[in-house]
């Protein structure tokens, strides 16, 4: 299936059809794991002032907010303390 294509499924189709996008929203979720700044660029294009995004749409941006969530003080691979911090 081309990139496009997949792409297409779950950002254009007004329609809920959940299996199919839930399906295409955990492998966006899963590859944004890895790829986040990528699989950002490929949703935040679809958004347009004055259009309500799709459901799917939404529940992915929250489920890669999950998926990438930092414990407290954790910056990349490496905890920051900002009591220590040197100004």
């Amino acid at each position: 299936m081309h990139r496009t294509h997949r792409r297409t499924l779950l950002l254009s189709v007004k329609d809920v059809i959940f299996e199919w996008q839930q399906a295409a929203s955990n492998v966006l979720v899963a590859v944004g794991r890895r790829f986040i700044n990528s699989v950002m660029e490929e949703i935040l294009v679809k958004f347009q002032p004055g259009i309500l995004p799709h459901f799917f749409v939404m529940q992915t941006l929250a489920n890669l907010s999950l998926a990438n969530a930092r414990p407290p003080g954790q910056i990349g691979d490496k905890m920051c303390y900002p009591e220590k911090a040197a100004f």
